[in-house]
């Protein structure tokens, strides 16, 4: 397929271009079409993902500055015991089980 060809083919799949068509989960479009197209694809990037291929395999993914802090602030952040208090602790404890349940063992009606 001509980059022409691949450009045409992402402009064809674009919602505003088709009326009561949805938006695609996610634009995939070959690194030479997404190099000579940078300003389209930020703009895409906005409202979706951007995935950028290169010898047909996926390479990055280009996304807004509003999604990618909001992927940061889902980021889970890693503590050791010394980070948490004796009362932490112990809430922590009291929500544990004595013991996992076991194949056999009768269920709380």
């Amino acid at each position: 397929m001509s980059q022409t060809a691949d450009f045409l083919d992402v402009l064809v799949n674009f919602p505003f271009l088709t009326e009561g068509a949805e938006a695609p989960k996610m634009v995939r479009v070959s690194a030479s079409v997404f190099s000579k197209n940078v300003g389209h694809f930020h703009d895409v990037a906005l409202t979706q993902p951007v995935t950028v291929t290169r010898n047909g395999r996926d390479r990055t993914v280009t996304i807004s500055a509003e999604e990618y802090h909001r992927l940061k602030r889902r980021d889970r952040q890693v503590m050791s015991l010394d980070d948490f208090t004796q009362d932490d602790l112990a809430a922590i404890l009291a929500l544990v089980p004595d013991r996992a349940p076991m194949d056999g063992d009768e269920l709380p009606v």
